[in-house]
């Protein structure tokens, strides 16, 4: 190739590139700055008192956090899964994304209008909102969705794992907010290391019978009935108190929506602590369930429980003796 021709081409490809530079420098400042606007929905998450969660013009499933920890206010006001909500504010404030849109006419292609998306309000103890957004009911792939501030237009693809941690595992076009997902359905209201005493009662044809019954005291557990055969395990004792935060309940149910049976009840447990009694009561079994309804003084719903977490709550005084020392003679020497 001659000189020529390689001066020709440089000019070329000089004039091509101004004509670059002089586009970039002649688009408006506004659509420069939405071009390269980050999602950013953070919040302060320990502020976080009340969450929202609503689709449509539907009714808003409402999380409430109160002096007893996180409550459903839309399931008769029963005891919210923290670590559900924990991880659900934590998504929030660690989404990341690009945005894709900024024009009002496209919402419904990412399905983000109001009367379609999900709309997410997270507010503080005074009621001051904190965070507001839209999920859109259109997935973008496998794992990726698009949001946008409850104040804009703007639309944003992330992978913020919104659908899941809202309990959405359906079709989003489809489907709706679950005030059941948010439910705790473990029985770890019970803090092991404030109780001090408890009882179990059962009831069988008008007959009272007592099970297990210990009482602690400077520290030490012993028998409330005298003449047992052997001393109380401390040990395990403290492993089954420890086991109420692995018992779950198949499901919760409204108190009031049937007789359950707890006025003649076919079992019941009182629990002694530092300060006041946690009083559970199991009315009859169903049988076609396998399962026992189970009532709470402090919790505002029965509990459906499995006969398998039904018989780890029941015990009598046995279960918790301690093992006969071994003698010397069946002792294994290394």
């Amino acid at each position: 190739m001659h000189k020529k021709q390689i001066y020709i081409l440089l000019a070329v490809l000089g004039v091509f590139i101004a004509g670059i530079v002089v586009r970039q420098l002649q688009k408006p400042a506004e659509l420069t700055v939405e071009e390269y606007t980050p999602l950013d929905l953070k919040f302060d998450t320990a502020a976080a008192a009340s969450i929202g969660i609503s689709k449509g013009a539907s009714e808003p499933l409402k999380l409430a956090k109160t002096e007893n920890g996180w409550r459903v206010e839309n399931l008769w006001n029963a005891r919210a899964d923290a670590a559900k909500i924990d991880q659900f504010l934590e998504a929030i404030n660690t989404a990341q994304g690009e945005m894709r849109a900024g024009d009002k006419d496209l919402l419904a292609d990412f399905g983000l209008k109001e009367d379609e998306a999900f709309k997410i309000e997270v507010r503080d103890a005074a009621g001051a909102p904190l965070s507001a957004f839209f999920v859109g009911t259109r997935k973008a792939g496998f794992n990726g969705l698009f949001v946008r501030r409850a104040d804009s237009d703007r639309v944003f693809f992330t992978q913020a794992d919104f659908y899941s941690r809202m309990g959405i595992f359906e079709d989003p076009v489809s489907a709706a907010p679950q005030a059941e997902y948010w439910a705790a359905l473990d029985l770890g209201f019970l803090d092991a290391g404030k109780v001090r005493r408890f009882e179990i009662k059962r009831y069988k044809k008008g007959k009272e019978s007592i099970g297990a019954s210990l009482v602690q005291e400077n520290g030490k557990w012993r028998y409330a009935q005298p003449g047992q055969p052997a001393e109380p395990d401390d040990a395990k004792i403290q492993q089954y108190l420890d086991n109420f935060r692995s018992i779950r309940a198949q499901k919760i149910h409204d108190p009031r929506s049937k007789d359950f049976g707890f006025a003649k009840p076919e079992w019941r447990m009182t629990i002694g602590l530092e300060s006041g009694e946690i009083i559970l009561t199991a009315g009859p079994q169903n049988a076609e369930e396998k399962s026992f309804p189970l009532e709470i003084s402090t919790e505002p719903v029965v509990f459906e429980l499995a006969e398998y977490y039904f018989l780890m709550l029941d015990a009598d005084n046995d279960k918790f003796f301690t093992p006969p020392p071994v003698p010397e003679a069946e002792k294994i020497t290394p």
